[in-house]
């Protein structure tokens, strides 16, 4: 093979393969890594080429794609850029609160995203250009196989990981944020189908047209079958429904192009037997999360792509800046959650480069596909097909946002755009490539040596435990390369505030503004606020963030409640006041919230929960006040008689004033919370009702099922009720099982002690405080022992 094949086979062979091994792109420093791989192969091509395939309309639109990407990033004077969209200038808030100059402004809304897709799209050009020459010289075959072996390669790894239980990615990288069903180095299980259903469409194509080269069948058949079994264990929907699609497409476009019956039996047996290997291995291996998943998972993603229209509405045509999607959609949507992207490239692709562009690039990419799609060659008709799926799981997943899987696609689209063998040495044509080239060097150098650092987790990662001068200067970074960003503004002011800086407050507050629905950004100015001493804005503050989410602000509420009046607590409550106090009777001082609840009634706040609170704290006091508790459960009663809670709270009431009788036919017996049934069998027990009893301990044993601490917490409920009832023998019996199951906990052993004392069990009295002694319980060192007489 000539020298010149060999470079050209290396380089397609690094553009496919190593790519999606780099963890996919999904960390800065392999986001470089891929481009530097994919410039320096095209490069390696265009040097080992004099002469190059015929351009085509898609080289053109790629390239000017790839332009219009780098010149949302070039900063336009602020004049301009206010007559083209005056939305845009909302990022000069934030470098005010950075001191970073204003003047001007580029059109993205975020340069650091923007400036990474540039470095990525010089990867995309690259391995476009791959694919071209490898096409043109080698034939379109040579790109087929090599995708094909790529994702066959990326089945065998995840594979591999599963057989030897994995936990990391070639035991180095551990996943943080995913918790993929299958380890692969794509570490999303979503990406992962998408990659892995890009390999099956192909192989049913090779296997179809290679009846005749046993070797090349087979190698197509095992790629299929191990990709089509990957990609369904992967638990991806997306991935298992373009699979079914694709393989079916393919298998009637494939077979309509063999010209012999002899050929289309062959092949109709070579598809459908290695299909029924693929699904057969899946079942075998476990498929029943994917149906789960099908019957009971989230379809939330199609709601985000709905609303992310907001965007396209808001920028129709420049577009937010390639990347910038995800601070963009949580200003504009008032979103409640931070979602990273719509889920759906066409969505994408609108709101970040404009509707027209994105209109041009899909016509172009859709015309493209449709010329290859009516070849007469099986293997491209197949991974026309393959393409056309892949886009089609992107509509609900969004494998193409990765470099490493996009690359690869790239690479797969220059070679069906190749549709002629023709090739020219036209020194024109070979020295606009080479620029091109030079330029994608070049973004892929000074570029890319600030993408890891500049990446919103590493300056995350930079702003934690950063000195006061630190935070200032990645503050600037902040301000300058993601204006927009609500998390990282709530990051810098929560550096600031580390240091006692007043700059936090006015960080959270931007976070505020362009997350309007986050919690944190309140939560954090609720805290700093209380710190100060600035009780009443702490509790504004506080309102908010429990405005927004529910139990948020709790703990910083409940530190405020001992500091604030009562009729200020109640003043500034939420609008869901009872539930909100319902929160913090559970970590504020008890006094405390005594005077708050009392307020609460004197303000006329009705709430049922209020009412039993208010009641308990009656039947504590020494002696109890009956009265007080039997009004407020008569109160409770009428505003919530299906409450459990209420009924059980009631049924306590009637105990203390009408004996256990009364309280037990109040409960009934019917099954309701376990607060209830823990009363139902205590009263059981008290009066001698053994069956309810039974039944009671029964229900709460089989709902504690499979927690040893649950089912020792039971055991040693049946024991305090035991020993209520005076059953002192099955109340040591109870306390025993309850040691026996959580043999760490002591007061399950002081409960032995006390039980074997009440049944005269004196030396199984003494073995259990001497075990507590030697634990470190003091209390239980001194053991007193009658003299013998």
């Amino acid at each position: 093979m000539p020298r010149s094949n060999l470079v050209r086979l290396a380089a397609l062979l690094c553009v496919v393969l190593i790519p999606p091994h780099l963890l996919g792109g999904a960390l800065g420093w392999t986001v470089v890594a891929i481009a530097v791989i994919c410039v320096a192969s095209a490069i390696a091509v265009l040097a080992s080429s004099r002469a190059l395939p015929e351009p085509t309309k898609l080289d053109g639109v790629l390239v000017a794609v790839w332009a219009w990407t780098a010149a949302q990033c070039i900063p336009l004077p602020r004049g301009v850029v206010a007559l083209l969209s005056s939305e845009r200038l909302d990022v000069e808030r934030t470098r005010e609160l950075a001191a970073v100059g204003a003047d001007w402004i580029p059109l993205t809304l975020d340069p650091g995203r923007t400036r990474e897709q540039v470095v990525v799209g010089a990867a995309i050009l690259s391995a476009y250009f791959v694919g071209r020459v490898v096409a043109a010289r080698a034939g379109r075959r040579t790109i087929t196989t090599a995708v094909m072996a790529s994702s066959f390669l990326m089945a065998i790894v995840a594979f591999g990981h599963e057989l030897f239980g994995a936990t990391a990615v070639y035991g180095v990288h551990t996943p943080e944020l995913t918790a993929p069903r299958l380890m692969a180095p794509l570490l999303n299980n979503n990406h992962l189908g998408g990659f892995l259903v890009l390999g099956v469409p192909i192989a049913i194509g090779t296997a179809a047209n290679a009846t005749d080269d046993p070797t090349r069948r087979g190698f197509a058949v095992c790629a299929g079958v191990f990709c089509g079994a990957a990609a369904i264990l992967a638990g991806s929907r997306g991935a298992a429904a373009t699979l079914l699609v694709g393989a079916l497409v393919t298998s009637v476009l494939v077979l309509r192009r063999l010209r012999t019956r002899l050929e289309r039996n062959r092949a109709t047996l070579t598809v459908v037997g290695f299909g029924a290997v693929a699904v057969g291995i899946a079942l075998y291996l476990g498929i029943e999360p994917l149906y789960r998943d099908f019957e009971t998972g989230d379809y939330s993603k199609l709601d985000i792509a709905a609303r992310a229209m907001t965007v396209v509405a808001t920028f129709p045509v420049l577009g937010i800046g390639r990347g910038a999607f995800a601070p963009v959609f949580a200003r504009l949507e008032d979103s409640s959650y931070w979602a990273t992207s719509p889920e759906n490239l066409l969505v994408a692709w609108s709101a970040e480069w404009g509707v027209v562009v994105t209109i041009i690039l899909i016509t172009t990419l859709a015309a493209t596909l449709n010329r290859s799609v009516r070849s007469r060659q099986p293997e491209v008709v197949a991974a026309s097909v393959a393409l056309a799926v892949l886009a089609l799981h992107n509509l609900v997943d969004f494998s193409l946002e990765m470099p490493g899987v996009v690359v690869v696609a790239a690479a797969l689209l220059g070679g069906l755009a190749t549709t002629s063998a023709k090739v020219s040495r036209d020194t024109r044509r070979r020295r606009a490539a080479g620029a091109v080239l030079v330029v994608a060097l070049a973004v892929t150098v000074v570029l890319g040596a600030d993408v890891p650092a500049n990446r919103p987790e590493n300056l995350v990662m930079r702003l934690d435990g950063a000195s006061r001068s630190s935070t200032e200067e990645i503050a600037g970074d902040v301000a300058r390369d993601h204006p927009l960003d609500p998390a990282l503004a709530l990051w810098v002011g929560h550096a600031y505030a580390r240091h006692g800086d007043l700059r936090t407050f006015g960080w959270l507050n931007r976070a505020m503004q362009l997350a309007p629905e986050w919690p944190s950004a309140h939560v954090l100015a609720a805290d700093g606020l209380e710190r100060m001493g600035a009780v009443r804005q702490s509790l504004l503050e506080v309102r908010e963030a429990e405005t927004r989410k529910a139990g948020s602000a709790a703990e910083i509420a409940c530190r405020l409640v001992a500091r604030a009046s009562p009729e200020l607590v109640i003043e500034l409550a939420p609008s869901t006041a009872s539930a909100y106090l319902e929160r913090l009777s559970r970590c504020a001082p008890a006094d405390r919230m005594a005077l708050v609840d009392a307020e609460a009634l004197t303000q006329g706040v009705e709430d049922a929960a209020l009412h039993v609170r208010t009641g308990r704290r009656a039947l504590r006091v020494d002696p109890p006040s009956l009265d007080a508790a039997e009004t407020a459960a008569t109160r409770a009663r009428e505003l919530a008689p299906d409450d459990p809670a209420v009924t059980t709270f009631a049924a306590e009431v009637a105990w203390q004033k009408d004996g256990p009788e009364r309280a037990l036919q109040m409960l009934g017996t019917e099954d309701a919370t376990t607060e209830m049934i823990q009363l139902r069998a205590r009263l059981a027990a008290l009066v001698g009702n053994e069956v309810q009893k039974e039944r009671d301990l029964g229900e709460l044993l089989r709902r504690a099922a499979g927690r040893t601490d649950g089912l020792a917490r039971v055991w040693a409920f049946r024991g305090r009720i035991e020993e209520e009832a005076g059953n002192d023998g099955a109340a040591l019996t109870a306390y025993e099982r309850a040691h026996q199951l959580n043999s760490s906990n002591n007061r399950y052993l002081q409960n032995v002690a006390r039980a074997a004392d009440r049944t005269g069990n004196r030396q199984r009295a003494v073995t259990a405080r001497r075990r507590l002694c030697d634990r470190g319980v003091r209390s239980a060192c001194v053991v007193r022992l009658n003299p013998r007489r």
